[in-house]
């Protein structure tokens, strides 16, 4: 409270009440000590390769609950840690293709589709693979939307090579990265 009179007299009324609001909020955007990724036994366990990612931490008074599969078959779940989790796709089908979920202001999903390093491909289609691929997968009935929304998304990113990001809502943002050639890293991130 002394923060909050100090600034007050400083620079007038106005200031002490925003900066507590910027102040509270970061608070709650806060990641905390990264969680260790399943070890290798866990991932051979879940049939799901093993490797290790950041991971957020996340307080007890968390908005989001603990991270479910989103698919009703043909996946393996692995919890990573609080708030934390991988899904890996089963088979063969090329890409590949892993799911982190995470968050605790925000729900977020990364879906990580790899190609073998020797072939990958182009931007666009990259990203018509990745559609096709979402396109083929038996989602729980609670998150056919959320695919649906990311099939629509890849669909307007492929034929726009310049977009990056997608807001289906006023809440959601759809983001692709490509950390290297042959991986995509779509963002599916909604904050609660």
């Amino acid at each position: 409270m002394q923060l909050l009179d100090g600034l007050t007299r400083k620079w007038g009324v106005r200031a002490g009440a925003p900066f507590l609001a910027l102040l509270l909020m970061q608070g709650c955007a806060t990641e905390k000590a990264p969680s260790p990724a399943p070890s290798p036994q866990q991932s051979a366990k879940a049939g799901q390769p093993h490797s290790p990612q950041p991971s957020v931490e996340a307080d007890d008074d968390c908005i989001r609950g603990e991270p479910a599969a989103i698919l009703s078959q043909g996946s393996a779940f692995v919890p990573g840690g609080k708030r934390e989790a991988w899904e890996s796709v089963d088979g063969d089908a090329v890409p590949t293709l892993r799911i982190r979920h995470y968050g605790c202001a925000h729900y977020v999903l990364d879906f990580t589709f790899t190609w073998p390093r020797a072939a990958p491909p182009s931007r666009a289609d990259a990203l018509k693979a990745a559609s096709t691929r979402l396109a083929s997968l038996q989602a729980k009935e609670a998150t056919r939307p959320i695919l649906r929304q990311l099939d629509e998304a890849l669909r307007t990113l492929a034929a726009d090579t310049a977009m990056e990001l997608v807001t289906p809502g006023e809440m959601t943002s759809i983001t692709v990265a490509f950390p290297e050639a042959h991986v995509l890293v779509v963002t599916y991130d909604v904050a609660l």
